[in-house]
């Protein structure tokens, strides 16, 4: 597992646990750039991943 698909997996196992449905990330990340790290196509920015985290109410090494 790279490390594109190890934040992919942490982020769907934090949004779950959050109960959060994918589209609440919407504010926080495009879209489509949301389901191209759900894929684990791609690696977030340090910025997203802060953004993502304050989405879910949690540290953004929580994600990482």
């Amino acid at each position: 597992m790279n490390s594109s698909q190890a934040f992919a997996h942490a982020l769907d196992r934090i949004r779950k646990i959050r109960r959060r449905h994918p589209r609440e990330l919407d504010t926080a990340i495009s879209p489509s750039y949301r389901r191209y790290i759900e894929g684990g196509l791609k690696s977030p920015t340090l910025r997203k991943v802060e953004a993502v985290a304050r989405e879910l109410e949690v540290r953004p090494l929580t994600l990482l």
